[in-house]
């Protein structure tokens, strides 16, 4: 099989814990990676998606700084970004 050519713009390393299946009451994150250096998580939960850049401050709760967005925030984001209409539903 051929090796794929990549150019480095697109190549990201890409670690993810998922703690089971179905998204439950534990988060599911995923580690991104440029160059060997960190760029953040991203933690996916039941009601959003949440960036937590590598150079990010734990607030005086014990959390994170991060960059939190609603699902529906998000599809909205990205139907925009990308100019569709409308999201079609595979049968």
């Amino acid at each position: 099989m051929a090796k794929k050519k990549t150019t480095g713009k697109l190549t990201h390393d890409i670690t993810v814990r998922v703690p089971g299946v179905k998204v439950g009451n534990a988060d599911i994150c995923f580690d991104v990676k440029k160059g060997g250096t960190k760029i953040g998580t991203f933690q996916i939960s039941k009601g959003n998606i949440e960036l937590i850049p590598a150079n990010a401050q734990r607030k005086a709760n014990d959390k994170y700084r991060g960059r939190r967005i609603s699902w529906e925030k998000l599809a909205e984001y990205l139907l925009e970004e990308t100019n569709e209409k409308q999201i079609t539903k595979k049968a």
